[in-house]
This record gives C-alpha cells, sequence and structure tokens, in this order.
C-alpha cells in the first residue's frame, strides 16, 4: 500500500493545477494548493488546503517552512501574457521569467531538503510544447516560451543532482488544452489539423499524467519531458 502524501500543486486555483489537486486529493492524498486570488477559484476546495499568495513576490521559503514539508510538488503556476520581441519590455520579461522559471527552481530546491533527508520525492514541472513548435500562434509569446525553455533544461540538471537521493524531476509539456473560454470554430479546426488525433485534450489528461509520473509505477522515469499534445509533437 502506498502511503498518503503532502503534495504541493501551484497554479490550483483552476485549469491544469485545479484538475491536478482534485486528482491527487480524490486518491487520498494530502494536497496543498497555491493560488493567487480566491476569485480566481473554479474548483470544490473541500479537502484542500488553499494558500493565497503570489508565487512571484512571496517568501517562498517561508511558505514551505510553514506549510511543508512536501513530498511531491507540481510546479504548474506561470503567467501567459503576449510579449512581442519588438516591443519587449524588460520589466514585464522578468517578471514572467519570475513566476515561471525562477519561483520554479526555488520551489525545487527548497521542497528537496526534505526529500533528500527521506530519500524519496517527485518533482513535476508543468513546461509546454511552445519549446518544440514554432507555431506562427505563439509569435507573441518570446517570454513564455523562453520560461519554460529554462525550465525543460532546470529539469534534467535537478534530476541529475537529485537522482542519488531516489528523487525523481520531470516535465510536463501539454498542448493546446481548451480552457473555460472554448477556442473559435476556426482555431479549434487549426489546432486539430495539427495533431495526430482527432479530438482535443483536456486538463484532466494532463492531470493524469502528472499523477503518473509522481506514482511509484514511474520511479525509474527522470529527466523527461513527456508531450501531452495528441501528437502534435513528436520527438
Amino acid at each position: 500500500m502506498v502511503p498518503p502524501r503532502h503534495v504541493l500543486v501551484t497554479g490550483a486555483a483552476r485549469g491544469i493545477g485545479a484538475a491536478t489537486a482534485l486528482r491527487f486529493q480524490r486518491a487520498g492524498h494530502r494536497v496543498t494548493g497555491l493560488v493567487r486570488s480566491l476569485e480566481t477559484l473554479e474548483i470544490d476546495t473541500d479537502g484542500l488546503e488553499i494558500v493565497v499568495g503570489d508565487l512571484g513576490e512571496m517568501d517562498r521559503s517561508a511558505f514551505v517552512a510553514e506549510h511543508g514539508p512536501f513530498d511531491v510538488l507540481v510546479n504548474n503556476a506561470g503567467h501567459y501574457p503576449p510579449t512581442l520581441l519588438e516591443t519587449l519590455n524588460l520589466e514585464d520579461y522578468r517578471q514572467i521569467l519570475e513566476v515561471n522559471l525562477v519561483a520554479a527552481v526555488d520551489l525545487i530546491s527548497l521542497v528537496s531538503e526534505f526529500m533528500k533527508q527521506q530519500q524519496w520525492g517527485r518533482i513535476v514541472n508543468v513546461g509546454s510544447i511552445t519549446t518544440s513548435v514554432a507555431w506562427s500562434g505563439w509569435a507573441d509569446r518570446v517570454a513564455y516560451a523562453s520560461s519554460k525553455g529554462g525550465l525543460e533544461v532546470a529539469t534534467r540538471v535537478a534530476a541529475r543532482s537529485l537522482g542519488p537521493h531516489s528523487i525523481t524531476v520531470n516535465t510536463i509539456s501539454p498542448g493546446a488544452i481548451p480552457t473555460a473560454a472554448e477556442p473559435a470554430e476556426s482555431e479549434n479546426h487549426l489546432i486539430l489539423s495539427m495533431q495526430a488525433l482527432p479530438f482535443r485534450g483536456s486538463v484532466e489528461d494532463v492531470a493524469s499524467a502528472i499523477a503518473f509520473l509522481a506514482s511509484e509505477d514511474a520511479k525509474f522515469i527522470t529527466g523527461q519531458n513527456i508531450n501531452v499534445d495528441g501528437g502534435w509533437v513528436m520527438q
């Protein structure tokens, strides 16, 4: 019997983060969900520990000390605002990197201290296929794409560093996953034409992949990037 784990999911208010938090909670694990605002919550928080905080500005060390230790970390929080290369504002760029990359790496460093002590841990970073596909639809996401590219590299470095302690570190890269605001029919048709599979994925599909990587079944998988994209990117 696998013992219940303490799971930290960042960006847990909605979308992939919310689906992931619920997936772990329903499996009997203790879940702490970090959200930027209660106003954006789209899930029933019954059974979840919800903490409000801006990941890019909060004292992350104090947060882990107060609410941890954690056995599983899901680095899901991310900013996705448009940033054109031609009109790039460096301050905006730095803020996106702070949340999407710097905070994620900082949390890996912080939570892994306890994981090292118990010689077990699971870290799953949520990346993006924007790092692999030069699609014109992402031409205005230079900050987001570069932050996720950095996260993929950080995943491999952390996997090598933490592997001797039986801690796995992997990245899940979702494709075009529908959110509450469904795309226009023309965009939906374009996305399906990019995929191998003839249907759109869901946040639950991504949550299932994350849950697998956090399980005992994935104990021999580390340093990998797994695309959950319906066959958009094939490597």
